[in-house]
């Protein structure tokens, strides 16, 4: 752990430290709290096109089966 209280990650420059690598980190995490939260590996995201929804989005992809984008103008 640093000083900060949150466990020491990768350098910024590695997969690993990268915004992106988190993003499918919590992604992960997530479906692996409640496995039946997600039946048959389906899942939907908001993507307003901004990098946000766009990395939530590509992290989905990623780790589902099946992914379902739904366009959000805000």
């Amino acid at each position: 752990m640093s000083g900060t209280g949150r466990p020491e990650t990768a350098g910024q420059h590695s997969p690993q430290g990268s915004a992106a690598w988190r993003v499918r980190s919590a992604v992960r995490a997530w479906r692996r709290e409640d496995p039946a939260r997600v039946p048959g590996g389906a899942v939907c995201v908001a993507l307003s096109g901004g990098a946000d929804s766009l990395a939530l989005t590509a992290a989905a992809v990623a780790e589902f089966d099946e992914v379902h984008a739904l366009i959000v103008d805000h």
